[in-house]
């Protein structure tokens, strides 16, 4: 699996900015880590719309490469966190580390079995705090104290969230390993005959762009 070059990495994320329904590079990244990380399987048929949005590429050739783009940069999380442990490099506050939260978040919430599981959900508060979901104004720290600024509660969360991260991936995994069920690595960019055609016409991909295709 050949990772994205800083150069290929640049070229997803100014693809994904064409879009207004989509994903940035930050939030996708954060959605893709917690799709690898999460107890349900999820197919490349759902998450890839997600992230694209309404993108509309002119050719099918750009399509294709925005695809390729996409599963490898999926396969690059998932190697990290399968083979190797160790959490993806993770963007800073300033650089959008918010939006790498909401996106993470977005996929936990949307996994049945993650939001059945009292302690697993819980082990999102510091995604939801940096993310700007929840807010820490008011509430009581460890001490009882009410917390009046949250800067620096949100800048110890940070710190920790690759381990946070961690923790949660190997929960899971254990979970997995002992239910049987792996995420599976996204292998294939094809476009599906029935799908939108991403040239943007608005007609199915079988009765458009794959016509010429097969001329």
């Amino acid at each position: 699996m050949k990772r994205l070059s800083e150069r290929e990495a640049r070229e997803l994320s100014d693809l994904l900015a064409r879009s207004e329904t989509g994903m940035s590079l930050e939030s996708a990244h954060g959605y893709l880590t917690a799709i690898v990380s999460a107890p349900t399987m999820i197919t490349p048929s759902v998450w890839q719309p997600k992230v694209f949005g309404d993108l509309k590429l002119e050719t099918q050739a750009q399509f294709k490469r925005a695809m390729d783009l996409l599963v490898r940069f999926y396969n690059q999380i998932a190697v990290d966190l399968f083979e190797n442990e160790v959490a993806p490099r993770l963007p800073s506050l300033d650089e959008g580390l918010a939006a790498w939260c909401s996106g993470y978040l977005e996929a936990a919430e949307h996994d049945p079995i993650w939001q059945a599981d009292e302690d697993a959900d819980r082990q999102l508060l510091a995604f939801s705090v940096i993310a700007g979901e929840f807010d820490l104004v008011g509430q009581e720290d460890l001490d009882g104290t009410i917390i009046t600024d949250a800067a620096p509660h949100i800048a110890q969360y940070a710190a920790k969230l690759s381990d946070y991260v961690l923790a949660l991936y190997r929960y899971w995994m254990k979970w997995r390993r002992a239910n049987e069920a792996r995420p599976a690595p996204a292998t294939s960019t094809k476009v599906g005959r029935n799908e939108p055609c991403a040239c943007g016409s608005g007609n199915k991909y079988k009765k458009c762009c794959a016509l010429n295709a097969a001329s």
